[in-house]
């Protein structure tokens, strides 16, 4: 854990590194996400259902980690785990933005064809999906103060996890029959 003394002294340089290893994760991200997708195409030969559910990970894994981070940070028993699913977030992250289907990767069709290939889009484009919708609906529903007025915080998060639940739950099953 990084702590605020060391943080002050090593403000300038830290930052810089930070941003630069941020960069070489997104550049590299293309042999990342090809050696992971090789990963589970070794493990099941490209089973459908293993693909998509590869795929379904690779982009719901940051947003997940975002919500620990933001749910463990309030508490102080928990700053160690925080910080490891923030490590993890920062690393992911810039992997699944290189993944992004755009010009620039032309190098993404070369690395889901093949067996499972396009049970591993499917399974990328309801992840995405999901971790999206999810984002979006749970700080407009947990930071409304008159939800929070009205039912309480604990309660209005507990009231959260069937809906957001069953939502990325359908996206995995979607997923998964799709492929």
């Amino acid at each position: 854990m990084i702590s605020d003394a060391w943080w002050e002294r090593n403000r300038t340089w830290a930052t810089f590194l930070l941003i630069a290893l941020m960069i070489g994760l997104f550049f590299t991200g293309r042999f990342a996400a090809t050696g992971y997708v090789e990963m589970f195409r070794l493990v099941s030969d490209g089973a459908p259902t293993v693909m998509a559910i590869a795929g379904w990970l690779l982009y719901i894994a940051p947003f997940g980690l975002l919500w620990a981070v933001v749910v463990m940070a309030e508490r102080a028993s928990a700053k160690t785990p925080a910080t490891l699913c923030l490590a993890l977030l920062l690393l992911l992250a810039p992997i699944d933005l290189s993944l992004f289907p755009g010009g620039v990767n032309s190098w993404l069709g070369e690395t889901v064809s093949g067996p499972g290939g396009g049970a591993f889009v499917t399974g990328m484009r309801n992840g995405c999906l999901a971790g999206v919708v999810a984002s979006v609906t749970i700080p407009f529903v947990l930071f409304n103060e008159t939800l929070r007025n009205h039912f309480g915080g604990r309660t209005l998060a507990y009231m959260l996890i069937a809906p957001i639940g069953t939502f990325v739950a359908a996206t995995l099953v979607a997923a998964i029959t799709l492929a």
